[in-house]
């Protein structure tokens, strides 16, 4: 049997890059034979995925060989939606006495490993069609993967071109002991030649649609001028009672035909909608302007008010963002670049603002928002603090699945940094991440690795304590219970 170590090239070392897929039928614990003649799955990733599955969903078993030069232990994380358990099952060709399952807490546990080969067998109980876990582990020394004989090591054999290339390490990933400014210099300079030029002018409100009292604050219907000659709708959120200038706040929708109206909590009657406002709690918008905040919420380009009259007449189904990149593509502006020039158009409106104290500015969003949050934090310095909700992993792991928007994505950035490296380049201002632990859409193995990277940088930038983080049971939802206060303390400081 051949082995190979556990560390990985690109830095992700711990990662385990060879499962057997068995039978579901298969309840008795298998032998490492028996784990080395099954068909591998995801050999050539970064990470090991049980792939999404196209049929019901249902249990899976995986298993891996571990082979340790002594008994020992090691640490491993999981990510997955649910219903996981590990056993350790032959170890020295004999199960062992007492033999149960390691269930997975808060994504972490730890692992007792014999001296000889261990079968690590890893059962799913997949709630969703889409299901899928991936596994890493924080070994000790002396620990090796066990490959089959005969099988290439090359974790690239047999990929195509493009797949290899996306799965090479970025160059400007940082590793403990940079020296920040230059790398923090460079990798900005390269990200704006990757982003190209983006056209002056400032952002300003064109014109007001209406009004309508809230609770606490007036929602204003604005239309805003982008130096894209775009015109851009938006709600404006004014807290009543405010004189002198105070934090503004610009919140951003996730993937949604009427996300805007989620954000500020905008009821239209129908049971869907206060279902929807109710169990995901989208309405962060509305919430910072109950507490006294100035909040601008605008519409995404191809969302709400701007959705592609096309696509809300059902002429095709294939995710907006994706359209909107091939028309961008084709047209010379790439959607990366029109989205950066949109979010600095939104940061003058609210910067104008006569409510507005414009050193405090602030930005939060989910999913999707939460994703432009971290980016527009990064790109621009007059942020002063981010919350970053539901999108705490890596561009690598999105493409690499056919996963995730694609509007943020440049030709060529994997060669350079990914999303961690991205956000890290806000340092160091003021930076949140919450998380779910059972959003599917960012698994925590993802979200594990963007912290620990982003955790690199900040350290690096001489500020731990600006870069926060909450993981909390729940799913791809906004949370917001240490993010807001959070957030408000950096822009009341």
């Amino acid at each position: 049997m051949n082995t190979r170590p556990l560390a990985r090239r690109a830095g992700l070392e711990g990662f385990v890059t060879w499962f057997g897929q068995l039978e579901p039928s298969d309840n008795a614990l298998p032998s490492s034979a028996q784990v080395l003649a099954a068909a591998p799955i995801d050999v050539g990733l970064d990470f090991t995925f049980l792939p999404r599955k196209r049929a019901a969903a249902g249990q899976v078993s995986l298993a891996c060989v571990l082979v340790a030069e002594h008994d020992c232990e090691v640490g491993l994380s999981v990510g997955s939606y649910r219903g996981v358990a590990w056993q350790a099952a032959e170890q020295r060709g004999a199960t062992p006495e007492g033999n149960a399952e390691v269930g997975i807490a808060d994504g972490s546990g730890r692992l007792a490993l014999r001296s000889g080969a261990n079968v690590i067998l890893l059962r799913i109980e997949t709630a969703k069609a889409s299901g899928y876990a991936c596994l890493r582990l924080d070994p000790a020394s002396g620990v090796r993967v066990g490959v089959p004989d005969g099988a290439s090591v090359d974790l690239d054999a047999g990929a195509v071109p493009e797949y290899a290339m996306v799965n090479r390490p970025g160059a400007m990933e940082p590793r403990a002991g940079f020296a920040h400014a230059g790398w923090q210099a460079a990798l900005r300079k390269r990200w704006m030649e990757l982003l190209g030029p983006l056209p002056e002018g400032l952002g300003a409100i064109t014109r007001t649609i209406g009004e309508t009292e809230s609770n606490g604050y007036v929602r204003r219907e604005i239309r805003m001028a982008s130096p894209l000659g775009i015109e851009m709708p938006a709600y404006l959120l004014l807290p009543k009672g405010r004189s002198a200038p105070g934090p503004g706040v610009l919140a951003l929708h996730g993937h949604g035909v009427d996300a805007k109206k989620n954000v500020v909590g905008v009821d239209d009657g129908s049971a869907e909608r206060r279902a929807n406002i109710d169990r995901v709690r989208y309405d962060y918008g509305a919430e910072m302007a109950r507490r006294g905040y100035t909040v601008l919420v605008p519409d995404q380009r191809n969302f709400g008010a701007r959705r592609d009259p096309l696509s809300a007449a059902g002429r095709y189904t294939r995710d907006a963002c994706d359209v909107q990149f091939m028309r961008g593509f084709m047209a010379g502006l790439l959607p990366a670049q029109a989205e950066a020039v949109e979010w600095r158009a939104w940061l003058d409106v609210l910067a104008a603002q006569p409510q507005v104290d414009a050193a405090r500015l602030g930005v939060l969003g989910l999913s999707l928002g939460g994703r432009t949050t971290g980016l527009c934090a990064a790109l621009f310095d007059r942020v002063k603090a981010a919350v970053v909700s539901g999108a705490l992993n890596l561009m690598r792991e999105r493409v690499l699945l056919g996963q995730g928007c694609i509007k943020h994505m440049l030709p060529g950035l994997l060669g350079d940094a990914d999303l961690p490296e991205l956000y890290g380049l806000a340092a160091p201002r003021a930076l949140f991440f919450e998380h779910g632990a059972d959003d599917g859409t960012s698994p925590e193995i993802f979200a594990q690795e963007a912290w620990r990277r982003m955790r690199v940088i900040y350290d690096g930038a001489g500020a731990p304590e600006r870069l926060g983080l909450h993981v909390y049971g729940g799913g791809h939802v906004f949370n917001g219970t240490r993010a807001l206060p959070w957030l408000e303390a950096q822009l009341t400081a």
